[in-house]
């Protein structure tokens, strides 16, 4: 059962991730902002499924649902490393820096403020 929630978790969170792809265009800028939504995004949805995990509030198949499952699918740190490495290759060095520094201490921020709602 833990198999097919995770699978299911993870589907949903990457067509959410898929439609924040769509719904942000990266047209007018060279900052990746898709992905941070994402990464932001799910680091908060995390935060807030383990405290009420802690709290008891949910069960572990729901904690795994959402955590392995939805937030996994929906997070993705290999875009995240593959795009701060083009702005790297590119030269685009005061990107890269704000996109690996921004998604490291608002992703964290993120985690936190969903722990510290709930």
């Amino acid at each position: 059962m833990n198999y097919l929630l995770v699978f299911l978790g993870g589907g949903l969170g990457s067509l959410i991730r898929y439609f924040i792809n769509k719904l942000i265009p990266q047209d007018f800028t060279n900052f990746p902002f898709a992905t941070f939504c994402s990464n932001v995004l799910s680091c908060f949805i995390f935060g807030i499924t383990i405290a009420f995990f802690v709290r008891g509030n949910i069960n572990e198949a729901q904690k795994l649902f959402i955590t392995t499952g939805l937030c996994g699918g929906f997070s993705t740190f290999s875009a995240f490393s593959f795009e701060s490495l083009q702005l790297l290759q590119e030269g685009n060095i005061l990107i890269f820096v704000a996109n690996v520094v921004l998604s490291i201490i608002i992703c964290l921020l993120a985690l936190y403020i969903g722990v510290k709602l709930v």
